[in-house]
């Protein structure tokens, strides 16, 4: 099984700051181990272009990178820091963070992904393409996991047969305690 890049693009790069910067590593990573999910660009023109943009970082260049030398996440933001055309000052990545988190979808691809999800369209869910994708991307894991799509009403009848009363004459007096009462999840249990 193929794996879907689950870090969001607005997960920041633990040395720098960078938003996206993680993504970017680990799609690239997967993409050169042939282990990136079906759909999913290793170079895409969205987020991964803004932040070779916006980094002063050449995409073929990163890519070739990451196909040749293979490098942990430090080693790649080392390179990424080495190579960068853009003084990584915390005005640039600041900049850059704030241009990641304002970015937001075409309506067709945010109805997409909410009608996907089972969402509604009206203004009840972040429109930035940030927290969309990241609903794309655990539905992706979540259909991975789940070939036989689970209804709703049947996720919580599911839930719901393996909760047994507690008894009102035998009161627990400690939460944990009170854990014997519910069955182990089975297959709906993350519904």
């Amino acid at each position: 099984m193929k794996t879907v890049p689950t870090f969001s693009s607005l997960t920041p790069c633990p040395l720098t700051g960078a938003l996206h910067l993680p993504r970017l590593w680990l799609k690239l990573s997967l993409e050169d181990a042939d282990q990136l999910a079906e759909g999913y660009p290793g170079m895409g023109p969205g987020y991964d272009a803004m932040t070779c943009a916006a980094l002063g970082l050449d995409p073929e260049e990163v890519k070739g990178f990451v196909a040749t030398l293979r490098p942990t996440y430090p080693q790649f933001v080392k390179w990424v820091q080495d190579h960068a055309k853009t003084q990584l000052t915390k005005d640039a990545l600041y900049r850059h963070n704030i241009a990641i988190t304002a970015y937001c979808h075409d309506e067709k691809t945010r109805q997409s992904i909410l009608a996907a999800n089972g969402l509604p369209d009206n203004g009840s869910v972040n429109p930035g393409a940030g927290d969309l994708n990241i609903l794309d991307d655990l539905l992706e894991v979540h259909t991975s996991l789940n070939p036989t799509p689970v209804k709703r009403a049947e996720c919580t009848d599911a839930i719901s047969s393996r909760v047994r009363p507690v008894t009102p004459n035998k009161v627990k007096p400690a939460v944990d305690e009170q854990q014997d009462q519910l069955e182990p999840a089975g297959k709906h249990g993350d519904c």
